[in-house]
């Protein structure tokens, strides 16, 4: 064996003799803990290789208590020989870790350590101030902002090692990261917390994303730290999912006034997850209308009695059963959940984080360190759809629940003297609730859901410690509601606009009773969007309290077409069994939308004539065959109509012989589509199906779908032919002309193409992006602006293709999303007509008949602003 010095083993038993004797000269007890803690954090930042104390004895039995400061300090101590070993004798290496450096000014720092200071004596963070900051990664310098990070005093109580919130400006990232948080791997419960985020994604959910770093500070080594990705439209790219709301209910105040109170009055509801709702990003995304209804929409459900459809049953199910085989529910918690709105379905998926170790499976749903499932998911749990899918929900969280084991022994390895952990035990606990899903998932008695209790008037003293008194919603009509957060009756004393009043006299605000709010509403006569610009004064028990709106919530336009029913009474619509409708042969007109649950099958010879605002939803399957001679057409009564929109069938879709005219996208309230025709979680096969004259961004879009698509055409369209997100098939033998845009451009999707023609292309052919792998063979590209693109990830393979007079490139390759890997081109064997064949961009890769091409200065900002790829 090999014997290698490794630096600090004196200085950390020098660390823990300091940490013993902090602990005998400091009388003051808040003093006290804090010198423990900066010793134990000191220890911590000279790598001693174990993650926190705990993991120095805990096995991973599910059984585990958590330890005191007396507790942390002997298992310390009891490890001194093995830690000496460790850093002397360089026995079990942990994995390589990159080193990043935050450099931050010293007026800054100060400005951090205030805030530390200020959370100290609050017991909790809470409004903490962001400054300016460089990371260094890489050798590498980038622009960043950060601040103190963590609610709880574990984030910041020790001046070593406290919690970062970091955002890299300009969109660059780290490790794939663009806004992270950086903590103790204590404070993500390592390796719980990330081996259950990882195996809920491999279930299929999405999650908090973990890495691990080497972290300096201003040239301080602070340790291995845990860097966890922040959720923003680069987290919901790299998981697959199209940009949208991500909001959270509730929020930290009242934490903070429990913290802070004398005596916290039970009745008090600051920060109830039923009225408050934040949305990630407001500044950023308000300012479009759809993100105004969609936080419009999820507001006024919320504060109905029954919302089950608000929510996506499938992923909430998903958690639901891997928090019961884990043992514990922490995750699923109001503050450890956000909640992204996915744009297909208008449903809440949840984004899990912070979840906590596992425990041995021995109650019901009722079983949780106490904790009762909060509101969404009992109303996920009361639906016909968690209990028809619960089996295949249960099997896709089982299959990732056998591998625990192994993603618990990678984060292992990243502290060697971390006692290993057991997975058997949440594999145990999974075959528990496979056996017995009535006791487990199915028996909710005693998980009624929460209500507005009962409780006694407040004292006066608790009344003088009240934040604000009511919580107020602005609606776009000039409309104010006023909610109390007291049973006690509130007066209203005044309602400012920006300082200036708007509303004459005292107005009464009754408390709640029997669990129900009675808002009142008063008309300000202020109509527009005023985000947070009203002012609300209050008097209850003499005390004056100020509270303003949130954002300004919409009164129109909140209609969601995807819960519409199946309409009886349409002579043109024919119901021929339980879930199955047809439209028969011949001329109908469509004078408005129109929504099928289930399977629709349209006969041969039927053309269907839509009005301007009709379209066609089917919430299943679809089935559109017909022969050559007969054909089915969609198109409009006039100019155009909206287009059809295939979702979630459980069978597949087929299409022959049909041809779509002039669609111009199913917008439609909350349903915003970029496809004329747009099929989403439905298998579905194309042959000999035609599209033209597509007004939409997109004339076909295929969104998580496996397919097959042969014969089919694309002839004008005004943006691109075919959108291809997160699917999987094959394209043959097709045509696309006089297209406005890409012809077949790909994100996150795996496809084989061949035997394609492409005329008269104004941007790229073939458009490979977001870790995408696409083969492209025996195809022709002719007076087209570019042949074929990889970018961000990508990886494509083309053979035997022909690209003539195109106006950029024939073969591009570059990098306009940095988080993703490098984009790989790779052509074989084609015909390449004459001009500045290829543009490889440094740091890409692409070869031509097994050679490199030259790399090139590429400015692709510059590209997609001007010329051909300008959108």
């Amino acid at each position: 064996m090999i014997l290698k010095s490794r630096k600090g083993g004196s200085l950390i038993i020098w660390g823990i003799i300091l940490t013993l004797l902090a602990s005998l000269i400091t009388f003051n007890k808040q003093q006290l803990f804090i010198s423990i803690k900066d010793g134990l954090q000191y220890i911590m930042t000279l790598e001693p290789g174990f993650s926190s104390p705990r993991n120095l004895s805990d096995t991973g039995t599910g059984e585990f208590t958590e330890l005191s400061i007396q507790g942390k300090l002997f298992h310390l101590v009891k490890a001194i020989p093995t830690i000496v070993k460790y850093k002397l004798l360089s026995t079990p290496e942990s994995p390589q870790l990159e080193r990043l450096d935050l450099d931050i000014k010293f007026v800054d720092l100060k400005t951090l350590m205030a805030d530390r200071e200020r959370a100290i004596k609050a017991g909790l963070l809470s409004d903490p101030t962001t400054v300016k900051a460089d990371v260094r990664f890489r050798g590498q310098t980038y622009k960043a902002k950060i601040r103190l990070k963590g609610d709880r005093s574990g984030h910041w109580l020790s001046r070593y090692r406290v919690s970062f919130r970091v955002n890299i400006r300009k969109k660059k990232n780290i490790l794939g990261f663009n806004k992270f948080s950086l903590q103790k791997p204590k404070n993500r419960a390592h390796p719980y917390d990330q081996t259950f985020q990882d195996l809920m994604r491999q279930a299929g959910n999405l999650s908090s994303v973990h890495k691990y770093v080497r972290v300096f500070v201003n040239g301080s080594d602070w340790g291995v730290m845990n860097m966890e990705e922040h959720v923003n439209k680069f987290f919901l790219e790299k998981l697959q999912r199209k940009e949208s709301s991500i909001i959270r209910f509730k929020d930290e105040r009242v934490w903070l006034y429990r913290m802070n109170s004398r005596d916290p009055y039970p009745g008090y509801r600051l920060s109830d997850p039923i009225l408050n709702i934040r949305l990630y990003g407001s500044s950023k995304y308000l300012g479009q209308d759809i993100y105004r209804k969609w936080l419009t929409y999820i507001s006024e459900q919320r504060m109905k009695s029954d919302h089950p459809h608000l929510y996506d049953v499938g992923s909430f199910s998903r958690a639901i059963m891997l928090a019961r085989a884990w043992g514990e529910h922490h995750t699923l918690g109001y503050a450890n959940s956000r909640f992204y709105l996915d744009p297909y379905t208008i449903r809440l998926e949840p984004i899990t984080t912070d979840q906590l170790s596992y425990k041995i499976l021995e109650g019901g749903p009722e079983q949780s360190s106490g904790e009762k499932l909060d509101l969404h998911y009992l109303q996920v749990m009361s639906t016909d759809a968690f209990k028809n899918d619960l089996h295949e929900n249960i099997a896709d969280v089982n299959q990732a629940v056998l591998g625990i084991q192994d993603i618990l022994d990678k984060y292992n390895r990243f502290f060697p003297l971390d006692k290993p952990k057991n997975g058997q035990v949440v594999i145990d606990n999974m075959r528990k609730v496979m056996a017995d899903p009535e006791k487990y998932l199915l028996n909710t008695g005693t998980l009624s859901r929460p209500k507005l209790e009962d409780h006694p008037l407040p004292s006066d003293e608790q009344a003088r410690e009240f934040d604000v008194h009511l919580y107020v919603r602005h609606y776009e009509d000039g409309k104010l509601q006023l909610y109390n957060l007291l049973p006690d009756t509130v007066q209203v004393k005044q309602v400012l606009l920006n300082g200036e009043p708007v509303v004459d006299g005292v107005v009464s605000v009754p408390g709640y009773v029997k669990g129900t709010y009675i808002p009142v509403t008063l008309d300000t006569g202020q109509m527009g969007v005023h985000d947070g610009q009203f002012t609300v004064v209050t008097e209850y028990r003499g005390n004056i309290r100020e509270v303003k709106n949130g954002a300004t919530l919409l009164v129109n336009g909140m209609l969601n077409p995807l819960l519409a029913e199946t309409p009886r009474k349409v002579k043109y619509l024919k119901e021929v069994g339980k879930g199955y409708w047809e439209i028969p042969e011949g001329k109908w007109f469509v004078d408005g939308p129109l929504t099928v649950a289930g399977h629709l099958k349209i006969m041969a010879g039927a053309r269907l004539q839509f009005s301007e605002d009709a379209y066609l939803i089917v919430k299943g399957n679809l089935t559109a065959q017909a022969p050559r001679d007969n054909p089915i057409v969609l198109e409009p009564a006039e100019v155009s109509w909206k287009g059809i929109y295939v979702l979630e069938g459980r069978g597949k879709s087929e299409l022959r012989n049909v041809i779509f005219r002039m669609t111009s996208g199913l917008q439609d309230g909350l349903l915003v589509l970029t496809g004329g025709v747009t099929f989403y979680k439905t298998d579905v096969d194309f042959e000999d199906v035609r599209f033209e004259g597509t007004l939409a961004e997109d004339a076909l879009n295929l969104v998580k779908s496996s397919f097959t698509i042969k014969n089919l055409e694309v002839v004008n369209a005004v943006s691109d032919g075919i959108d291809f997100d997160f699917s999987r098939g094959t394209v043959t033998a097709s045509k696309f002309s006089d297209i406005g845009g890409d012809s077949l451009d790909f994100s996150g999707s795996t496809v084989d193409i061949s035997k394609v023609t492409a005329r008269r292309v104004k941007d790229k052919v073939v458009s490979v992006g977001e870790a995408s792998f696409v083969n492209v063979t025996n195809s022709d590209f002719s007076d087209v602006g570019v042949g074929i693109a990889s970018k961000d990830g990508s990886h494509a393979k083309v053979e035997n293709v022909s690209i003539s007079d195109y106006g950029l490139h024939a073969a591009m390759t570059y990098i306009k999303k940095d988080f993703y890997d490098t984009p790989v081109l790779e052509l074989m064997r084609c015909d390449i007509g004459k001009g500045n064949a290829f543009s490889r961009q440094k740091g890409t890769r692409m070869r031509v008949d097994d050679a490199e091409v030259e790399e090139v200065l590429t400015n692709v900002k510059a590209l997609y602003q001007s010329g051909v790829m300008k959108k």
